[in-house]
């Protein structure tokens, strides 16, 4: 729609959308973006979904943009099993179509559990948060994956060139080189005819942060908190010659283990294929790990330094998130946006946070004694 105005500089950009086909389990629906603006020359239809591909590429183009939100866009789409189209007229304007499936309610069925094993694949998993690179490393391993694991950018580079991954996972922040500088070195490191795929993990992603990281090189995004559903679907586009499938089984049922206080559990487990004693072991390293967390970032704010503190609640949010420890994970998501907002925190807010995380503490303290 935005390409739609910004290239119509007369005449009208109209959104439509029907249904393409229909049956007893699900429909096709089809929604329409047509402009009566400039138009796309034939020659470059078929370059026009590929990154920088740009109908006007010149230094004296009038319009602003690096050309990849159309491309974008289209791998979204496919990864929602859709596809997306393009018709265009110079001088008479442009159509742009994108199919999508949808399933039709009907009579709900308990979540299954995903047999497809990849062994003899190997992955590489560099985040600077050992508890996102154990949830991570966690889930592979019942996929039969080979897992080798990264604390940063440079880390990661030498057990690329030791290891020869067939997939990388790769944390965008990292103080000591991020996840953009990372994939750019790696980039430029491949040898002709060479591409390991790196996938972003990512708590927050806006256009912006999309565009950077096409621009250094990335294939695709899983966003936290970590899903087996979600990696299930990297697996399957950047694995698949390595996959062997069996029957799916339904996942243990969230009511046949004892509730963990301040957990969603359903949602949890879900998340983590079932596994109620992977998220017992992650849950007491979290607790191990983050028992100083509260006075660190109060001494942070003293000092001032509010960006470092962002830096932390960034990471303690994915943390939070992927395991389901509720009032945590809100708390800090509404820091976060408070915090991108105002460019500060409030000593309030620290204090809200440190009563939410001291009161994890006591209940899974107490849970793990009972």
């Amino acid at each position: 729609v935005k390409n739609g105005i910004k290239f119509t500089p007369r005449g009208k950009v109209v959104v439509s959308g029907e249904s393409a086909a229909a049956s007893e389990n699900g429909c096709r629906l089809r929604f329409t973006v047509r402009d009566e603006g400039i138009g796309i020359p034939r020659e470059k239809l078929t370059s026009i979904f590929e990154p920088f591909g740009q109908v006007d590429a010149s230094p004296s183009r009038r319009r602003e943009g690096i050309g990849l939100s159309l491309a974008i866009n289209k791998q979204l789409v496919e990864l929602m099993g859709g596809s997306m189209e393009v018709t265009s007229t110079p001088g008479e304007g442009s159509t742009f179509s994108v199919e999508l499936p949808f399933d039709l309610p009907g009579e709900e069925s308990p979540p299954t559990r995903r047999v497809c094993t990849y062994p003899g694949a190997r992955i590489l998993v560099i985040d600077d948060n050992p508890l996102n690179r154990d949830i991570a490393g966690d889930i592979l391993r019942l996929k039969e994956i080979g897992v080798s694991t990264a604390a940063g950018g440079l880390e990661g580079l030498q057990m690329i060139a030791e290891n020869r991954p067939h997939l990388v996972f790769m944390d965008i922040q990292m103080p000591e080189m991020d996840g953009y500088r990372t994939t750019r070195l790696i980039r430029e490191r491949e040898e002709r005819g060479e591409h390991l795929p790196v996938i972003a993990l990512t708590a927050n992603i806006t256009e912006r942060d999309r565009e950077l990281a096409y621009a250094a090189g990335m294939d695709g995004f899983l966003m936290k908190p970590v899903d087996i559903k979600r990696i299930d679907g990297v697996l399957e586009r950047w694995l698949e010659e390595f996959c062997v499938r069996g029957e799916e089984g339904p996942l243990p049922d969230a009511g046949d283990s004892p509730a963990i206080p301040g957990i969603s559990m359903e949602d949890t487990l879900e998340r983590l294929g079932g596994e109620y004693e992977m998220l017992l072991s992650l849950l007491a390293d979290y607790r191990e790990d983050y028992l100083g967390f509260p006075a660190q970032v109060k001494e942070l704010w003293k000092r001032g330094d509010h960006r470092e503190i962002y830096s932390r609640i960034h990471a303690l949010k994915g943390v939070s998130g992927s395991l389901g420890i509720r009032e945590v994970y809100g708390q800090t998501e509404a820091m976060g946006a408070s915090y991108r907002e105002r460019g500060l925190f409030r000593l309030e807010e620290l204090e809200a946070l440190e009563e939410k995380m001291d009161r994890f503490q006591r209940e899974f303290a107490l849970f793990t004694k009972t």
